[in-house]
């Protein structure tokens, strides 16, 4: 036992401390007597808790015996809390408080108001008159009262340093800490005596005390105190959720380095409180974005009124947005982070946006990285974009993307654990409120593939603007970038350029509003060039865009590529059903489009385009599969117009779960383009127990409907077998309105079919060899069904009779004559012979 400073503490005595930053009394143990009579303290678990606690702050814990209480400075308070958290929601009269319910300021606010560590709350209103505490040296009449001095003659600063930020709350100045630190609003700072962090939302000397003060948002709601940055005097000095602030003397609080504070940059709500109303009647199009955001703001004002009434057992909010780049997500997730902080579903409402490239380039370290950023975006919005990048499935093994993708779950599955079972608590205000962006058929990491799986995630569709809805867009762009247009540029005439941009895009990704930033780019470049060309000085003639500023001069595809296409279809032999198909399609789509630039309303748009080309092999299914790719494309119907052929083997994989992986790959490639899918039914067995294939053929009708716009897929096959895969898959029967019929060619066509292949080899048939040739295709042509081979068929006997033609010549060439030009040109029936 030993004595210092008139108290007895003994090692390992029951004692409560009382902390300045928590504004209570702390039960705990001694754990040494120091020499300069501080004590060392530590909880009940062992963990130090103090190193050097001045016993003036300690005091034997009452019933523990052993000694005698210390002597406890006047100011200590008795009751730490003197409106505790479970009072009546009614404030008491205000006579009985002014007599009773005076609160004793602690130690470390010497002269300073009272009450100023717990705050002000909704059920703490200030005390009448002279009620309200005063400072120990007042009350005791040791020393002259404190006065303020007036607005006009006070100053912040005494050291010429400058005055606070602009837009710092009324009555805030900058502090600094034991460092000579500076710290404004909106600094993150840490309280030096527990390590608790959070954001500085006042600087200042307040009317309640005479020293400088720190109010802070905490990253953790506080156990005990309901301050939401209201002082104790009735004063809003900042607003923050209802248990999550706290007032500190500068000396108390540190600044946090810019390397941990600032990591992440995150961009904060604004002060007003969202009108949801007028915010989402100015978003453009997302009508299912907008009833997201009111069953949200609704499912909120229930929850809150369940739990007032006890009922606990709801979910946390996070989110699944899925869509094309420069569909609104940032927007909307700033708006989301707006609501959900007047809402006090989250407290800060700042809105924190990354990826896996900021994320994770340059780190060794992931968790430490992650737990950087779950700290920045603390009560706030964490936008993860293109979350499906975190674990890249082409490589065998991605540690440090599944390992950030391990922690993101692990903290949504805990925060909706706190909220679920016997010992449910509310869900809100929640710690951060995940938002998760990624094309509309991406596949997720698997632990937070596993998150969705368990419904923790309320997923959000953004579909395409439409080209109407990007007209109002572009114009929107357009006045925020201080620039006008034209009045004869009309919505009407805007939608052309705004569709023939459309067309040029070659990456789904570039789309929407991605698109149109470029455009208007474009424009403004081109308007700058004139505009110095024409030496104007005027407004008007400086910032009017015309529409010469939004014509392409690159141009694209049109009525020359159409032409050509439908030139290949004509040289094509025979096939009549085929072309006349063809031709019909081509008259529909010029039909439609001329219908849209008149601004007549299309609902079906150009419909589905989807085909199945039935026929026996070597009918010319692949030729015409190409051509339809140009034909579309010249019409501005797919962005690229190449042709991706795919087979079976193409499509399913040798492992359980990784054929629609493989099946995605090809659908990829094929974007803006053509899918040609041969011999389809392979896909599906007469039996129905091929699993892989389909999985291959739902993964495919599933791709397809999602990105019916930018891509066309014909299935093609044999006759017999494309009507069984039709008549026993239903998906395929409604995707695939289009069955055409590939006729097998005639004894007539194949001879067609000879001639221009031998004519664009630079050969040709003497009129003995055509004789002979039309025998030998008269026999293919009888043999019919599958077996005929049809322009296959063609290509053997003429690549046979062209070997033949060879061996001929080279015996020419051995009785040393050379064979003339005519002569090494002509095909023989002698090269012919024996075929059939």
């Amino acid at each position: 036992m030993a004595r210092r400073g008139g108290s007895i503490f003994s090692v390992g005595a029951k004692v409560e401390y009382y902390s300045k930053s928590y504004d209570e009394w702390i039960s705990c143990l001694v754990g040494l007597v120091r020499p300069d009579g501080n004590l060392q303290l530590k909880h009940e678990d062992g963990t130090v808790l103090k190193e050097n606690a001045d016993q003036s702050m300690v005091r034997l814990k009452e019933g523990a015996g052993g000694g005698v209480p210390a002597a406890r400075s006047p100011s200590l308070p008795k009751n730490p809390n003197p409106y505790p958290a479970a009072a009546s929601p009614s404030p008491k009269p205000a006579a009985k408080r002014a007599g009773a319910g005076v609160r004793a300021a602690s130690p470390a606010l010497k002269g300073a108001g009272l009450g100023m560590l717990g705050g002000g709350g909704p059920n703490r209103p200030p005390s009448p008159g002279g009620a309200r505490g005063q400072s120990p040296a007042r009350r005791l009449g040791d020393a002259a009262p404190v006065q303020p001095a007036p607005p006009s003659a006070r100053k912040p600063w005494d050291d010429g340093r400058p005055p606070a930020k602009a837009g710092a709350p009324r009555g805030s100045v900058a502090a600094k800490d034991a460092g000579s630190s500076r710290m404004y609003p909106g600094d993150r700072a840490k309280i030096k005596e527990t390590g608790r962090e959070g954001l500085v939302l006042y600087v200042g000397t307040p009317s309640f005390s005479s020293k400088e003060i720190i109010g802070m948002q905490l990253d953790q709601k506080r156990s005990k105190a309901e301050c939401d940055g209201c002082a104790p005097d009735g004063e809003r000095l900042f607003r923050c959720p209802l248990g999550y602030g706290i007032f500190l003397p500068s000396d108390d609080v540190e600044l946090l380095p810019a390397d941990d504070a600032d990591g992440f940059k995150a961009m904060p709500a604004p002060e007003v409180e969202l009108d949801i109303s007028a915010a989402l009647s100015d978003l453009t199009g997302l009508a299912s974005v907008k009833q997201q955001l009111t069953r949200v703001n609704q499912a909120v004002l229930v929850q809150k009124k369940r739990e007032a009434l006890g009922v606990y057992g709801g979910k946390p909010l996070h989110f699944l947005f899925k869509g094309t780049r420069g569909t609104g997500m940032s927007k909307t997730a700033q708006l989301m982070a707006h609501l959900l902080r007047d809402l006090e579903v989250i407290s800060s409402g700042q809105l924190l946006e990354t990826s896996r490239e900021e994320l994770l380039a340059g780190s060794s370290d992931v968790d430490k990285q992650m737990n950087k950023l779950w700290k920045c975006a603390g009560g706030g919005v964490l936008l993860v974009n293109d979350v499906q990048t975190m674990q890249d499935r082409e490589r065998s093994r991605d540690n440090d993307g599944v390992e950030a993708s391990e922690f993101i779950a692990k903290q949504i599955a805990s925060m909706a654990a706190k909220c679920s079972g016997e010992s449910a608590v509310a869900c809100f205000p929640q710690t951060v409120c995940v938002v998760l962006a990624s094309p509309l058929d991406a596949v997720l990491p698997d632990p937070l593939q596993k998150v969705v799986q368990r419904g923790l995630l309320l997923e959000v569709t953004f579909q395409d603007y439409s080209d109407e809805e990007l007209v109002e867009i572009l114009i929107q762009i357009v006045k925020k970038r201080k620039f006008s247009i034209a009045r004869s540029l009309t919505p009407e005439a805007l939608l052309v350029h705004v569709r023939n941009a459309s067309k040029r895009a070659t990456d789904p990704q570039e789309k929407n509003i991605n698109l149109l930033n470029k455009l208007v780019d474009r424009a403004i470049s081109r308007q700058t060039e004139r505009a110095y060309s024409l030496e104007t000085c005027s407004l008007g003639g400086l910032t009017t865009l015309i529409e010469e500023d939004f014509m392409d001069s690159s141009g694209g595809p049109g009525a020359d590529d159409i032409k050509a296409a439908l030139v290949k279809l004509d040289n094509v032999v025979g096939l009549p059903g085929v072309k006349t198909f063809i031709r019909s399609l081509h008259a529909q789509l010029k039909f439609e489009s001329a219908r849209r630039d008149a601004g007549i309303a299309m609902s079906g748009g150009a419909g589905n385009l989807h085909m199945i080309f039935s026929g026996n092999p070597g009918t010319g299914k692949t030729t015409v599969a190409r051509i339809v790719a140009s034909l579309l494309a010249a019409m501005g119907l797919l962005r690229k117009g190449h042709m991706v052929e795919a087979d079976r083997a193409a499509l399913v994989a040798g492992y359980s779960g990784q054929t629609a992986l493989k099946t995605k790959q090809v659908v990829d490639s094929a974007m803006g383009g053509v899918l040609f899918v041969d011999e389809a039914y392979a896909l599906v067995s007469e039996d129905g127990k091929d699993s892989f294939g389909k999985e291959a053929l739902d993964t495919l009708i599933k791709l397809i409907e999602d990105r019916r716009e930018d891509l066309v897929v014909i299935l093609a096959g044999y006759p017999d077998e494309m009507a069984r895969l039709v008549s026993t898959n239903p998906g395929v029967k409604s995707r695939f309105p289009t069955v055409i019929l590939f006729e097998d060619y005639s004894e007539a066509e194949l001879m067609d079919i000879a001639c221009k292949m031998l004519a664009g080899d630079g050969f040709a048939l003497s009129d003995s060899a055509k004789g002979v040739l039309a025998k030998v295709f008269k026999n293919v042509a009888a043999q019919g069904g599958r077996e005929q081979g049809n322009g296959r068929a063609v290509r053997n006997v003429l690549e046979q009779g062209r070997r033949n033609m060879a061996v001929r010549l080279q015996g020419v060439g051995c009785t040393g004559k050379v064979p003339s030009q005519a002569e090494l040109r002509t095909l023989e029936a002698a090269d012919f012979a024996g075929l059939s």
